[in-house]
């Protein structure tokens, strides 16, 4: 797969994305008032802000784990 091959797939991905996401909302402000549907979006928001910060943590410590496996290659031997 080329670059554009990508770069094409990333696009059409991200407007499904949008458009999925769109049609979830709808379907769930439907029959709700005002303050609910607020509620909720507040609720919604909050989720997606702590799944955000779980996956950077989690990322941090696989790093960690991956530069602590690495041992460094010193001139003159060998791994």
């Amino acid at each position: 797969m080329n670059d554009f091959d990508i770069l094409k797939c990333c696009r059409f991905a991200g407007a499904d994305l949008v458009t999925y996401s769109t049609i979830i909302s709808i379907l769930l402000a439907q029959n709700l008032n005002s303050d609910d549907i607020d509620l909720l979006g507040n609720f919604i928001s909050c989720i997606g802000q702590n799944l955000s910060a779980i996956a950077l943590l989690k990322q941090k410590c696989e790093l960690e784990v991956q530069n602590k496996n690495e041992v460094p290659i010193i001139e003159g031997t060998t791994k």
